[in-house]
């Protein structure tokens, strides 16, 4: 009974550890120092190739609706804060997702051959 009561103990507390460890980063956007932080959290958990493609997505966001150089003039620079409304509660995978639908944006890879 004692042993039982052990094992149910340690799979209740396995159970309860791997899912606070699953939880995933999501941006807060109830001001924009929350915003910046919660984003750069988000960003420092991914790996590199993930890295790169939540930074294009964040631009592409920003992006939205320019249709020319002066299209940018008084714009701040591409960051979390400009979006911060639309990507609300979103995760990194979910930010990504909402930019490959911002088909008035294209981004060309200039390094390659």
């Amino acid at each position: 009974m004692r042993k039982t009561l052990i094992c149910t103990g340690l799979l209740l507390a396995m159970c309860a550890g791997s899912a606070i460890a699953k939880e995933v980063p999501r941006i807060d956007a109830s001001s924009d120092e929350a915003a910046s932080s919660s984003f750069a959290a988000m960003f420092d958990a991914l790996p590199a190739a993930e890295q790169a493609e939540l930074a294009v997505a964040m631009l592409k966001l920003n992006m939205r609706g320019v249709k020319s150089a002066y299209d940018l003039a008084g714009r701040p620079d591409p960051s979390i804060v400009p979006i911060k409304d639309d990507v609300s509660g979103m995760t990194a995978a979910e930010i990504i997702a909402l930019a490959q639908d911002a088909n008035d944006v294209k981004i060309v890879d200039v390094t390659a051959d």
